[in-house]
């Protein structure tokens, strides 16, 4: 239908069978060269790191014994299955217990009794038979069809079917890791409260299993189109699932009038923002995103990556069939599906059981194959990934004295001393007419920075004098073991000093410093510049000399609920370093605050470095506001920077992530909202700290957090 893509090529199948044996050959060929470039180290970036495990789930119709069906399923290629915790369909009933007609030794066995079969193998599908996607709520007459409202109250199911609540029970009681709940309403919020309801009062007794709720990406029509797939053999399009009720309200409970949620935006994500919100936030609720068959648009669809998503659901009647009869998704759904993959989000096929069983079923291999053929780990990725939204607090080295394994880790950044190389190589060739140039490093640490001047040095051609001033005892002996070993000699001073207190006894033609943070002023750069100018000459050069940080507001679930598990004020009070993954920018950064060095005002005792900075963004999403992010560029020399800032990041760079400031409890906001962020940076005379807040259309406010750096400051002195 449209030829073969071969080695970036477009064939027609009759030219592709002509010259078989000429593009067997170039491919080879080319992987050969691959291989060799990965021997030689060419392809360490990628082909050296392993992929992450990718998890795939079957949820598949059948009549099979649920023991047989578990077996089936691992030797297909899957991780694990998704059963119903209670089916009469087949003439089962509860999960793991012996249907009549089934030999009780085959359907039970060892299976039951072992605790790790239910643990790994197995995830719980909640049954009931009211179908909360279909509209409820007449929109002309704004009623609510009788007999829905008595199967809604009800939920118990006829003939006394279990509950919600007993269902869950038995999956806790078996250990299952999670169970499936169906698709929360969305079209009366009177059913959503009424679902949410019993969704936490599950939560408040099932302390084992998580819960995944099923969400599809967009919003079910009451006539879907037909799928234009064709149907992989052996695996034929099921029909579509039937969906759950959800829990029982007491029969006389008073119902107030119909709500509807307003369609204007994304209904999907309204339904599932109400559902968390009425169940606290819990961190056992996660979402079961169902794929869908038309897509949202891409700011509706893309708000998902900032979100709890444990799951992807694919039903296999989304999946095309390419010429050689194998499944393959659309393109718009591949993409998707390649960023669920990098955000490590477990994948579950839902479909029929083929008529013959399969070795290797063919959409778990095909979803394994497009994640290695499209997800590739950098060695920066393979760098970053253990800190993919860890929070760690922030770095105080005017206060601690850094261990040396930190300077290591710093020390093998590959971009940002290439970076610093070149500054000092331009500013010594603007000082090529003076016979030596003086260089002071300030905050040498173990001398990474003494390293780059000496370099710059010799490519320059320009001789230079290097002092390196360094508080840390315990770094000064490494710096007195680097002059040995590398031969410095009398080209390299070295001080143990704090550079505030220092006396130089002479005059810097460059000062040169890497006191930068992730918000860069919150290590304190310029305290510490400020009072070190003194010994800059009058047309000194300062390397860095201008930083600016910015902000911009973000939705942040998981690294938010991780702030909110410490379970006090003084953490949602406090900053955080962070390499976020599982987040959104609600707007583009902004600046926020901008240093000089030199500083034009000269006395350090006239030197004012409190800022305060509102600024005013356009959301672009439907999302909660969990805080904001912080990321700095700094000019170092002429138009040599380094930046974390995402518009303009320094390819490579991984000193620094970003800085998380959390808020104590997040706003909504929609597209087109205004959202107001505040931040103060105070000064003392013995710690800077900052205080912040976030305002939503002038309604929403946050508390301002940390006044008076109550909760998080960072020390002047040591």
């Amino acid at each position: 239908r449209g030829g073969v893509l071969v080695g970036g090529r477009k064939w027609s199948m009759a030219s592709l069978r002509e010259n078989l044996d000429n593009v067997v050959e170039e491919r080879v060929n080319s992987f050969a060269e691959e291989l060799a470039g990965i021997a030689l180290g060419g392809g360490a970036g990628q082909a050296n790191h392993p992929l992450p495990p990718l998890y795939i789930g079957r949820d598949y119709a059948s009549e099979e014994a649920f023991s047989d069906y578990i077996d089936v399923s691992l030797a297909a290629g899957f991780d694990y299955s998704v059963l119903p915790l209670y089916d009469d369909a087949h003439g089962r009933q509860w999960l793991g217990t012996c249907p009549p007609g089934v030999d009780a030794a085959k359907e039970a066995g060892n299976r039951f009794l072992h605790v790790s079969t239910w643990s790994n193998s197995v995830v719980g599908r909640v049954q009931c038979s009211f179908d909360f996607t279909e509209p409820h709520v007449s929109e002309v007459a704004g009623e609510v069809p009788a007999g829905s409202v008595e199967e809604l109250l009800r939920l118990a199911g006829e003939e006394g079917k279990p509950t919600l609540k007993e269902q869950a029970l038995w999956a806790c009681h078996l250990s299952l890791p999670a169970i499936l709940f169906p698709p929360p309403p969305m079209a009366d919020t009177r059913l959503l409260t009424l679902y949410s309801q019993k969704v936490n009062n599950i939560l408040q007794v099932n302390s084992m299993s998580n819960i995944w709720i099923e969400v599809p990406v967009a919003e079910p029509t009451p006539s879907p189109s037909a799928s234009a797939s064709t149907p992989v053999p052996a695996a034929a399009s099921p029909p579509a699932p039937a969906v759950p009720a959800a829990s029982p309200a007491p029969p006389d409970a008073a119902l107030p009038p119909p709500i509807p949620v307003p369609r204007k935006d994304n209904p999907t994500w309204n339904s599932w923002n109400v559902l968390r919100c009425l169940c606290d936030r819990s961190n056992h609720v996660f979402v079961a995103l169902v794929l869908t068959e038309d897509l949202p648009p891409e700011s509706d669809l893309y708000i998902w990556v900032s979100e709890p998503v444990r799951a992807l659901i694919i039903p296999q009647r989304l999946f095309l069939t390419n010429e050689f009869g194998f499944p393959v998704l659309p393109t718009a759904h591949q993409k998707f599906v390649i960023k669920m993959f990098e955000l490590n989000v477990q994948i579950i096929v839902r479909g029929k059981t083929p008529e013959t069983r399969v070795e290797h079923d063919p959409y778990q291999h095909y979803l394994r194959y497009l994640q290695r053929r499209e997800v590739h780990i950098s060695s920066q990725d393979a760098f970053e990934q253990p800190y993919y939204d860890y929070l760690q607090s922030p770095l105080q080295p005017l206060m601690d004295n850094l261990e040396s394994q930190t300077y290591e880790t710093f020390e093998k950044d590959p971009i940002k001393y290439k970076r610093y190389e070149e500054a000092v190589h331009l500013a010594l060739t603007d000082r090529k007419d003076r016979e030596t140039v003086t260089v002071m490093v300030v905050g040498a640490g173990r001398g990474p920075l003494v390293k780059c001047s000496l370099r710059a040095s010799v490519s320059s051609g320009v001789p230079i004098k290097v002092y390196a001033v360094e508080k840390n005892p315990n770094a000064v002996i490494t710096l007195h073991h680097m002059s040995r070993v590398c031969g410095w000699g009398d080209h390299v001073t070295i001080v143990s000093s704090d550079m505030r207190a220092w006396e130089a006894p002479t005059k810097a033609d460059i000062l040169v410093s890497e006191l930068l943070g992730s918000f860069s002023d919150n290590e304190l750069s310029p305290e510490c510049l400020d009072g070190a100018q003194r010994f800059l000459a009058e047309d000194g050069i300062s390397i860095p000399y201008k930083y600016t940080s910015y902000v911009a507001p973000i939705s942040a679930h998981k690294v938010w609920n991780d702030v909110r598990a410490f379970k006090d004020r003084k953490n949602f009070e406090t900053s955080y370093v962070c390499r976020l993954r599982n987040f959104r920018e609600l707007a583009e950064s902004t600046e926020c605050f901008e240093f000089s060095h030199p500083n034009p005002i000269g006395d350090p005792s006239k030197i004012n470095n409190t800022r305060y900075r509102r600024m005013t963004f356009v959301s672009k999403h439907n999302a909660d506001i969990h805080g904001f992010v912080g990321y700095f560029d700094a000019m170092l020399y002429k138009d040599v920077y380094i930046s974390i800032r995402p518009s303009n990041f320094s390819t490579g760079m991984f000193s620094w992530f970003p800085l998380y400031f959390p808020i104590t409890n997040p706003l909504g906001a929609r597209v087109g909202s205004t959202i107001e962020v505040s931040v103060w940076r105070c000064v003392s005379s013995t710690k800077v700290w900052y205080e912040w807040n976030i305002g939503v259309n002038g309604v929403s406010f946050s508390p301002i957090h940390n006044p008076g750096g109550r909760s998080n400051s960072i020390g002047l002195f040591v």
